[in-house]
């Protein structure tokens, strides 16, 4: 199955941002469903449903030793670049490094588990569109109208395992979640 392990912003910072996208022209970018709407800490790509138990268990324990954190949803920018565009993003602010740590953690975690992670550093994001033609020009109007984009401050108190199926019409299902900060 395909796994990633992300966090997710607030109802209230997503409605936030899709009221921000409803005013700007997006075009030729395909925008994603808000409710796919996530911060992925590790991609894990195709796991064994026999290494789950070892995963969620080395999850878990990554979860209760890290504390809730404060993010907002700020600025945007394109993989691979402006100049090729694939993926529009919108960044973050705020506990970014606490985040950077909780990634950091995650893919040692997921490590120790056997699961071979890809070689991408991590790049505290959230994807908001693809584009189907990695013009120049395709970006530039979205990064603008979402370059002073700072949405408002919301808590980050859990992680979740997320399976992801592909398809015409993508879906992720989390497989579990885990509160973050010590279990009472």
């Amino acid at each position: 199955m395909r796994l990633f392990v992300g966090v997710e912003p607030s109802p209230k910072a997503r409605d936030d941002l899709a009221d921000r996208l409803d005013a700007i022209d997006l075009a030729p970018a395909r925008p994603l469903p808000r409710e796919r709407w996530h911060i992925t800490l590790a991609f894990l790509g195709e796991v064994a449903e026999y290494q789950l138990p070892h995963l969620t268990g080395r999850l878990a324990g990554v979860a209760s030793s890290s504390g809730p954190m404060s993010l907002t949803l700020s600025g945007a920018g394109a993989f691979p670049s402006v100049g090729r565009p694939s993926v529009l993003w919108v960044g973050l602010a705020g506990d970014v490094a606490a985040l950077r740590d909780l990634a950091t953690e995650v893919a040692v975690a997921v490590s120790e588990a056997g699961v071979v992670l890809e070689g991408r550093p991590f790049a505290a994001h959230l994807t908001i569109a693809r584009f189907p033609d990695r013009s120049s020009r395709a970006a530039r109007p979205a990064l603008t109208g979402l370059s002073s984009y700072a949405g408002p401050l919301f808590a980050v108190e859990e992680v979740r395992l997320m399976r992801s199926r592909l398809g015409r019409h993508p879906q992720h299902e989390p497989l579990a979640v885990w509160r973050l900060g010590p279990v009472a």
